[in-house]
């Protein structure tokens, strides 16, 4: 080979050298530009879902503000009306009605009921009768039969 020929190689590698660095250093940096843009994106949606956060939390907010005013008012206006009575707060129509409906489930009552004449009824305790568990008089009745709890 000659001395122009070694030389003109010599020279074409070196510019195959520099434009493979200048290809790799493009390449990195296209690497680079799309994953910036894809870190970008990423921050954008995290920005996003944090505002709709915000946003969701001042309208809970707000609606936690005028559910408490409106039950402020609602006190503030039943201590108001406590000044009256709670007999005149009644209007006597109701009592008169609940009077009747009491006359008529009495009446439904007596109309069930069994009447049994000329007997006595007794209720015993402990504490009226003062006899315990070991006392052999212990659990019987009036009329000398055994109380049995199970019936």
């Amino acid at each position: 080979m000659s001395q122009k020929s070694e030389k003109y190689a010599r020279d074409m590698g070196r510019r195959l050298d520099r434009l493979e660095t200048t290809m790799t250093d493009v390449l990195g940096e296209t690497a680079g530009i799309w994953e910036l843009r894809r870190n970008a994106a990423n921050r954008a949606r995290r920005e996003a879902r944090r505002a709709d956060r915000w946003r969701c939390t001042a309208w809970l907010a707000m609606i936690a503000l005028v559910l408490s005013l409106c039950l402020t008012l609602k006190v503030k206006a039943d201590a108001a009306s406590v000044g009256e009575s709670p007999i005149e707060s009644i209007p006597i129509v109701a009592v008169a009605q609940e009077d009747f409906e009491n006359e008529k489930i009495e009446a439904a009552l007596l109309e069930c009921a069994n009447v049994i004449e000329d007997c006595t009824v007794t209720w015993y305790t402990s504490d009226t009768c003062n006899k315990q568990p070991g006392d052999p008089a212990y659990g019987i009745t009036y009329s000398g039969l055994t109380w049995n709890p199970r019936r």
